[in-house]
């Protein structure tokens, strides 16, 4: 009987090349639209989820109230990863980052400017999840002028090639060693990086001559925390409020205030968008884009149905022909619906495909 229902359903479906492209093609195109907008918006949903320990880990941001208004900066001075590590030993990690910029780059003769360069100490391996592919990050970053790079990195300037053990000169100011490479990091990280180098090969000369290294200097170092178990993010920013008094001087000291953002909500918080190395999103463009896809997918459907019901009408003498050799109701109702699915599962294939 099956053979049967899918012998005449392919018949029906060639018969009426038309309509069968009409309908075919309506839905393929609603069901592609419906499919790619909830990829995207997966994808937004899911930014920094693959650390596993992302539940628990803040950027430490920084808050300044002032008479033009209050001013809120991700940026915060660098000597901050010595206070919270001497001053929070309860911590399960603090790591520093030095945000993505781009630098002049030379391996023997090449020369290249490659963006998405950052700079951080071994505890950014414990805080989050990067895949090593070759190499012992945690040992190799105790080490001065060591980097690590990515796959994508390896493959552009070193080809076949393995880049452990190759020393490149970083901007003519310092040469740091390859001490191993990374696989990429995803696409929906609002950390994006192709190299990233320990901390200890940043000095003055990276930033100009300019001296970063005291309390009063917010140029782009960032710091993340991993608070304990039990531990809330209120409780932190509690303790966090005795920091700018201790190290802070003046009016300074009283107007800035330092608090946790989840790891998270960064992709999502445009309050501190200006200093992500990543974009921001507003949720509420999620929810639009979920509406169109939703809302392109009901009109192919209508589409569908209304082609499918005038198509019904010209079949009105097969189902007279069919009654009187004996089909019944229900076998009718089956045979049709098979037509739908069938017609409906090569759209989703094609979907699919597209």
């Amino acid at each position: 009987m099956l053979k049967n229902y899918f012998k005449v359903t392919l018949r029906n479906l060639v018969k009426n090349k038309v309509s069968t492209f009409i309908n075919l093609f309506g839905l393929s195109i609603g069901l592609s639209a419906c499919v790619l907008a909830f990829l995207v918006i997966n994808f937004e949903l899911n930014y920094d989820n693959f650390h596993s320990k992302g539940e628990s880990i803040y950027r430490v941001v920084r808050d300044e109230v002032s008479d033009s208004g209050e001013k809120r900066n991700a940026s915060t001075p660098f000597p901050m990863r010595s206070a919270l590590i001497n001053d929070y030993p309860e911590l399960l990690g603090v790591t520093q980052v030095f945000y993505p910029q781009e630098y002049q780059l030379q391996w023997e003769e090449e020369k290249w400017t490659q963006n998405d360069i950052i700079f951080s100490d071994s505890n950014f391996f414990q805080v989050f999840d990067f895949e090593v592919v070759t190499g012992n990050p945690i040992a190799s970053f105790r080490k001065p002028n060591t980097a690590f790079i990515t796959e994508s990195m390896a493959k552009s300037h070193f080809g076949g090639d393995s880049p452990v053990g190759k020393v490149i000169n970083f901007s003519e100011i310092v040469d740091v060693e390859i001490a191993g490479v990374l696989k990429d990091a995803p696409g929906n990280s609002h950390l994006p990086f192709s190299m990233i180098v320990n901390m200890e090969s940043f000095n003055d000369e990276m930033v100009g001559g300019f001296k970063y290294d005291s309390w009063g200097v917010n140029i782009g170092f960032a710091h993340y925390v991993m608070l304990p178990e039990g531990m809330s993010k209120a409780d932190f920013e509690n303790q966090l409020a005795l920091l700018p008094r201790k190290y802070l001087k003046g009016e300074s000291a009283e107007n800035t205030h330092y608090t946790l953002q989840p790891l998270r909500e960064i992709h999502f918080d445009k309050t501190y968008a200006e200093f992500n190395p990543g974009y921001t999103v507003d949720t509420s463009y999620l929810y639009v884009l979920g509406f169109i896809g939703l809302f392109i997918l009901l009109l192919a459907c209508i589409n569908f149905v209304n082609l499918s019901t005038a198509l019904a009408l010209r079949k009105s003498r097969e189902v007279g022909v069919r009654k009187v050799l004996g089909a019944t109701r229900m076998q009718l109702v089956y045979q049709y619906l098979g037509e739908a699915f069938l017609l409906t599962l090569l759209a989703t294939l094609v979907a699919l495909g597209v």
